[in-house]
């Protein structure tokens, strides 16, 4: 059996008291049919008006009975969403409050990358490198070198200063 929300049900009583009131248009109208018959016009309007409180006694009866039930439909699920409600409130209260992580990547620290190759193009960002730092020997570039390419690094950024 499907579960309904309160508006379905809402809409569900509007359609039937649109139901109950073209039903109710009907039987007037039927009525007015039967008063301008001439067989019916002999009788007495205190006959008519019995005929008419049967009708509308019948009428409110069943629309009593119809709102009760819809009533009672809405009440069921009122204290289904309250304790669906304290439940929910319960459980949050159990897992406490939730926190994101605020650095879920790991730091990873590299002391040696060495390429095969190299392309041209190339975004490291996208490897999820975030910083990097130290030097970069590109080539065949022996270590002692390097040293070198420091010290005419130093001199020629003296020399623009």
């Amino acid at each position: 059996m499907k579960k309904k929300t309160h508006l379905q049900l809402i809409e569900e009583m509007k359609e039937h008291l649109l139901t109950l009131e073209k039903q109710q248009n009907k039987q007037k109208v039927h009525i007015d049919t039967i008063l301008q018959n001439e067989k019916f016009n002999q009788m007495s309007n205190r006959q008519l008006k019995e005929i008419e409180k049967k009708i509308v006694k019948y009428l409110d009866n069943y629309l009593k009975e119809t709102f009760e039930a819809f009533e009672e439909e809405m009440n069921k699920m009122r204290s289904r969403i309250q304790r669906l409600e304290k439940e929910l409130a319960q459980e949050k209260e159990r897992k406490g409050p939730v926190s994101p992580n605020k650095d879920p990547s790991p730091r990873i620290f590299v002391d040696n990358l060495t390429l095969d190759k190299l392309i041209t193009i190339n975004n490291i960002a996208q490897l999820g490198v975030k910083d990097l730092s130290g030097k970069l020997n590109i080539g065949t570039a022996p270590l002692e070198s390097s040293a070198g390419f420091e010290k005419e690094q130093s001199e020629e950024t003296d020399k623009n200063e």
